[in-house]
């Protein structure tokens, strides 16, 4: 596994640990009108914290990755689309155990 394929592993599995959180957020109402506002902060600071983590604790060279800009943009995408998915999925089926649904 090179490290393009390690980099947009490991963002995809933080999305996956972030989207609990977050549902959490949403679903306990905390800040009231702005608890979506403050899970998407959060997806969006774990982020910033892989590409900082990249870059100063492991030491990614973006010369190492196919180009340069991959080390902030490697797995963007799929990042923000898992964190989503699971967000919505968690959300739900908290509204389900709490008889919401």
């Amino acid at each position: 596994m090179d490290t393009s394929e390690k980099l947009w592993w490991s963002r995809y599995l933080l999305a996956l640990a972030i989207s609990p959180l977050s549902a959490y957020i949403s679903f306990k109402g905390i800040l009231d009108g702005f608890s979506a506002y403050l899970a998407f902060l959060l997806a969006l600071l774990g982020y910033i914290l892989t590409v900082l983590t990249a870059k100063y604790v492991f030491r990614v060279k973006p010369e190492s990755l196919k180009r340069p800009k991959d080390l902030a943009l490697q797995g963007v995408f799929a990042y923000f689309i898992a964190w989503f998915s699971f967000w919505v999925f968690f959300y739900t089926l908290m509204l389900w155990s709490a008889g919401m649904v």
